[in-house]
């Protein structure tokens, strides 16, 4: 442990290095649940960090220094470590997630900042940023004010609102530890308070008392080896080095000016001004913190107007209606026909679960929801009907959280996607189209076609089952295409009848028009045996003269 937070701590290169932000979130995602299911599923938090492993290999070639660079052996280290602790306690494991999580938040730190341009501008507002702000719990108004800060080109405002949230959390994991709470528990608080820690530490800028990787790896050795005396002695300086820290960025927020380099921070750089010059910036509140108890001290008010704040970007459910916009976008990429980019962008749905509302993910539903998108994310063929049932899930779920009813429809609908999707579906609908073909072939081999009622009747019969053909044929075809990726074949789904609003217009004129030759054809036979006004003469057919007499006229004729 002490060798991982040496590492943890010691990482301070900083980078631009442009992340794999979905492998990013994936990572993280796993890492967390890995770390809440240990203690009652040690299986299921063994597939969850083999599945971050996974991630893992697909980020480390964007990471600082590549897939053979530093920053990606520490985090195989840290992963492997957990992996190997799963035979044996479960706090071995949440320490080494909380480690590994503090290198990929120091991580997405620099390169953040890396490219953070110093001149206002909207791209100046990073995907990696953004995702920042929400590892860090900010959210609503907090978030929107970091992204503005970033559009100003506020390098050094940005930098301080980080930073100071990440000191908040560093002491409100350290005022979770005591000599009277568990060997455990002060365990993972100092680990969780050091990974934290990663994001503040600067080289030059000491707290008082000092406030660092020695002091650390001391406190651990201490509540590894049970030295009572010796912990309480460190957890008082460690408290009052984090209380040090926060109070002095509290009480010198930066410039508002923008930053006049375009280079990321040096880690040989404190981030706090002269307090000469500082002006003060408005502050935010700390959000998401992972221990209770801490109140954020507030900067002073602003000496000079501020620009004006955005309107809240999001609400305390933002995270849902994210996830609810990326299944709508698979949702349009698998009515286009591309379950690729659809499967892809489900992908993006999985680490966003953790963020939800914490009364959405203990529902009911939502434990489907969450088996059902990583069953989708698998799925050769993938549908728009496949899609819509998810959603109608994630919806039940919402309902149930806010205390409604939910429709029973919602649950069949589920379950038959859940059965009936890919590869069983094209088969099914293969077996269907085949025996279309059947009842066709013995209408035609008892009735023949001489008569043009018997004809329009045939016809009818066929246009009406054309929706069903064309599902077979086209589904099993663009079904093989996804699977053997072969983009000519995949588009096959397109002319199928159940891929959007425009199928549903076609089946509907298909319908009409079968109906209108079934119509057609049952009327004039009923003509014929004289049960629709007069009885008329036998259709003259194309046959040639039967050798029959007329009183044994053949008898579809007579029809």
């Amino acid at each position: 442990m002490r060798a991982s937070l040496a590492l943890l701590l010691g990482l301070l290169v900083s980078s631009a290095a442009a992340q794999d932000l979905t492998a990013y979130r994936t990572l993280a995602y796993s890492l967390d649940r890995a770390a809440a299911q240990v203690g009652s599923d040690r299986e299921a938090a063994r597939a969850e960090l083999g599945r971050a492993e996974t991630a893992l290999t697909a980020l480390a070639p964007t990471l600082p220094g590549g897939e053979g660079g530093t920053l990606a052996s520490n985090l195989r280290t840290t992963v492997a470590r957990a992996q190997s602790a799963l035979s044996r306690t479960p706090a071995e494991v949440q320490a080494n997630v909380l480690l590994t999580r503090g290198l990929l938040r120091r991580a997405l730190y620099d390169q953040a900042l890396g490219t953070l341009p110093p001149q206002p501008g909207a791209a100046n507002d990073s995907a990696a940023l953004r995702l920042l702000g929400r590892e860090l719990g900010l959210q609503g108004e907090e978030l929107a004010s970091l992204s503005l800060q970033a559009r100003l080109g506020q390098r050094g405002a940005v930098q301080w609102r980080v930073q100071r949230v990440a000191a908040n959390k560093v002491l409100a994991a350290l005022q979770a530890t005591g000599t009277a709470q568990p060997r455990t528990t002060n365990y993972l608080s100092l680990t969780r308070a050091s990974s934290w820690f990663a994001l503040v530490r600067e080289p030059g800028r000491e707290a008082t008392p000092p406030l660092g990787v020695p002091q650390f790896e001391q406190a651990l050795q201490q509540v590894s080896s049970g030295d009572q005396t010796g912990l309480a002695e460190s957890l008082t300086n460690l408290q009052a080095g984090a209380t040090d820290l926060n109070q002095r960025l509290a009480a010198h927020p930066p410039a508002a000016a923008p930053a006049t380099s375009g280079a990321p921070a040096s880690p040989d750089t404190t981030i706090i001004p002269d307090p000469a010059t500082a002006t003060t910036d408005p502050g935010t509140s700390d959000g998401g913190d992972l221990t209770p108890g801490v109140t954020e001290q507030m900067p002073p008010a602003a000496t000079e107007p501020a620009a004006p704040a955005p309107a809240a970007v999001s609400t305390p459910v933002q995270t849902l209606d994210a996830v609810y916009a990326a299944l709508a976008r698979a949702l349009t990429a698998s009515g286009h026909g591309d379950p690729a980019q659809a499967r892809t962008t489900l992908a993006q749905v999985t680490p966003l679960l953790g963020e939800l509302p914490p009364a959405v993910r203990s529902a009911p539903a939502f434990e489907p929801f969450g088996r059902d998108l990583q069953t989708l994310q698998q799925r050769s063929g993938l549908r728009p009907d496949d899609i819509q049932a998810l959603i109608a899930t994630l919806g039940s779920a919402e309902q149930q959280a806010a205390g409604q009813a939910v429709a029973g429809s919602d649950g069949f609908s589920a379950g038959v996607a859940r059965s009936l999707g890919g590869g069983v579906r094209a088969l099914l609908g293969l077996a269907l189209a085949a025996l279309c073909l059947l009842p066709l072939y013995l209408l035609r081999l008892a009735f023949g076609g001489s008569n043009v009622y018997w004809r329009s009747i045939w016809a009818g019969l066929l246009t009406a089952l054309l929706p069903l053909l064309f599902e077979g044929l086209f589904g099993l075809l663009g079904w093989l295409g996804d699977l053997l990726d072969l983009p000519l074949l995949r588009g096959a789904v397109n002319l199928t009848l159940s891929q959007g609003a425009g199928g549903l217009l076609v089946r509907g004129l298909l319908s009409a028009a079968g109906l209108a030759l079934l119509a057609y054809g049952f009327r004039g036979l009923c003509q014929q045996f004289g049960l629709l006004g007069r009885r008329v003469a036998a259709v003259p057919t194309s046959r040639p003269p039967s050798r029959y007499t007329q009183a044994d006229m053949d008898w579809d004729e007579e029809l």
